[in-house]
């Protein structure tokens, strides 16, 4: 009869650490699932705060035909600080090289609410008066705790 108890209580105990070792894994688990769910709203967050437009009337976009560019005007539309370092134009789905970008904002920084011009130009890219043509624009937020938020727009302009 004292047999028995004994083998009761070792599995008994098997069972336990077994248990133990389960539950340890199961929270660790959960702990990568919780951390993986912060980071995914962090990064819909700051992607919600940023936002751009163009600003101007778009059916009078002026084209420079002798030096191949233009002049564009683009206010940052959401809350988060917009990175003039990572900015893409696209003309009729053509990237343009960017020559020049200034800010309106503190210290020239593009802040909520304040002002690029970019002067942007394109080696093949030559459109006629009254073309009609899509700009896309692509911005990006500076970091903001690991997360970058993202936002692109498009447009039809017309050249003038």
């Amino acid at each position: 009869m004292a047999d028995g108890g004994t083998s009761e209580m070792i599995m008994l105990t098997a069972a336990l650490i077994i248990a133990g070792i389960v539950s340890s894994v199961l929270l660790a688990s959960f702990d990568g699932v919780s951390d993986s769910i912060a980071i995914q709203n962090s990064d819909t967050r700051v992607d919600a705060q940023t936002r751009a437009a163009l600003v101007g009337d778009p059916m009078v976009m002026n084209w420079n035909g002798v030096t191949n560019n233009m002049t564009i005007h683009i206010q940052n539309t959401g809350s988060a600080q917009l990175d003039p370092n990572v900015l893409q134009v696209r003309l009729s789905n053509e990237v343009m090289t960017i020559q020049s970008a200034s800010a309106n904002g503190p210290s020239n920084l593009w802040t909520a609410g304040s002002l690029m011009t970019l002067n942007v130009t394109s080696g093949t890219f030559s459109p006629s008066s009254g073309d009609e043509v899509l700009l896309t624009i692509i911005v990006q937020s500076e970091l903001y705790g690991g997360s970058r938020g993202g936002y692109s727009f498009t447009e039809v302009i017309r050249i003038d």
